[in-house]
């Protein structure tokens, strides 16, 4: 059976068990206030079982009122939501900055990773760079007046005959004794015969065979057309060669421009065999011209005589060897003024095309890169211009922009 009692204080029920006692000192499980049961009608219990109220206190000291009570049974509850809603609060404080710190180390890391990486790509890219330019500053081109090269031959054989390229030249031609007026690619070619037998030789000159001569990007160069019977000095329209002999023949194509690339050249044997062959860019050169005999007087021999010297009509036998030059040799010497012209206009046309494709080439440089692109261009153009032209490097300068 329960018991219950009304606390004198903050008039909660106390419920027990146990039956109340009189003069039991009890604490109220509430308010925590401590009060002793007394006996009815002296302070005892009341018929509900109330106890009777206390006496009166002491006068509390001054400035120091009454305690205000809370609402009968309210108190334990908001103190227990409190305590469970700031619990709450200080969890959810600490699992958001437990977020954050996780977020800005992750972060961190991020940046500090890209970071590392852009900057060694960066160094290997500078590395590549001057490993590139070192490249190019070894393999810059040397004026071709100062270097002596020896060429091997490209080479290949079917049926026990080698066909190979000797030599690539840059020149004019001959016929009939007279120089042509335009400059042609000439293609050495040596034919062996390496059979027992000898062999009937047709010249690849003919318009009739299919000759193909191209170079790395794939553009195709016509052969050189003359009139029938009339092909340059140095091509062979038809010959015989003879079990272990060897047969030079000059193969005439239009001039590539500079800069020159690697060519390939098919020359057909039959209607299945084909000779294919590579013509580094290296071997392409400029023809050499014919030097013109100059005579030199000879000590103490001022009033030798000897016949007049051939290709120098009205030349005096004592022009020849006093050191004067003949009439014609002086009007070779100095050119007029509207040739010197012709040339200059001639160079600067040309000069302007090859810059404009190297114009068009470094677009998509980068500033560095495209700077040292068209300064090494610039030196093999003028290089080349100057072996084609006959001139020095340093006079070109002074006629190109």
């Amino acid at each position: 059976m329960m018991h219950e009692m009304n606390c004198p204080h903050c008039n909660a029920k106390v419920r027990s068990e146990e039956q109340f006692t009189e003069g039991t000192t009890m604490a109220c499980p509430f308010c925590k206030t401590t009060f002793r049961l007394v006996a009815v009608g002296d302070a005892g219990l009341s018929k509900r079982g109330e106890p009777s109220p206390l006496p009166p206190r002491a006068p509390a000291a001054k400035g120091t009122g009454p305690k205000r009570l809370q609402p009968t049974g309210a108190i334990p509850a908001i103190q227990h939501s409190r305590k469970t809603i700031g619990t709450v609060i200080l969890l959810s404080i600490a699992g958001l900055a437990a977020l954050f710190v996780t977020w800005y180390v992750d972060t961190v890391r991020s940046l500090t990773k890209t970071a590392d990486r852009a900057s060694k790509q960066r160094v290997e890219r500078l590395v590549h760079g001057a490993e590139q330019g070192a490249v190019k500053k070894k393999s810059a081109p040397v004026p071709q007046a100062l270097v002596v090269r020896s060429f091997e031959s490209a080479s290949m054989e079917i049926d026990n005959i080698v066909v190979g390229v000797s030599a690539a030249e840059i020149g004019r031609v001959r016929i009939n004794k007279q120089e042509s007026a335009n400059n042609y690619l000439i293609l050495r070619i040596q034919i062996t015969n390496r059979s027992q037998d000898t062999i009937a030789y047709q010249g690849w000159q003919r318009s009739d065979v299919a000759v193909v001569l191209r170079d790395v990007t794939r553009k195709t160069y016509e052969r050189a057309s003359f009139s029938p019977g009339e092909l340059p000095e140095g091509c062979v329209e038809e010959s015989k060669i003879a079990a272990g002999e060897t047969l030079r023949d000059n193969l005439v194509f239009e001039a590539p421009s500079p800069p020159y690339r690697s060519l390939e050249l098919e020359l057909p044997l039959s209607e299945t065999s084909t000779f294919r062959l590579a013509v580094a860019d290296s071997m392409i050169r400029a023809a050499k011209p014919v030097a013109s005999l100059v005579v030199r007087p000879l000590p103490g021999a001022a009033s030798a005589t000897s016949a007049q010297p051939a290709g120098a009509p009205g030349a005096s036998l004592s022009d020849a060897f006093s050191g004067k030059p003949a009439q014609a040799e002086k009007a070779a010497a100095k050119p007029s003024r509207a040739d010197e012209l012709a040339l200059r206009r001639t160079i600067l046309a040309e000069y302007r095309e090859l810059w404009a494709q190297v114009e068009r080439r470094s677009k998509g440089m980068a500033y560095d890169r495209g700077r040292q692109y068209k300064r090494s261009r610039r030196t093999e153009i003028l290089n080349s211009m100057s072996e084609k032209y006959k001139m020095p490097v340093d006079d070109l300068r002074g006629i190109l922009p």
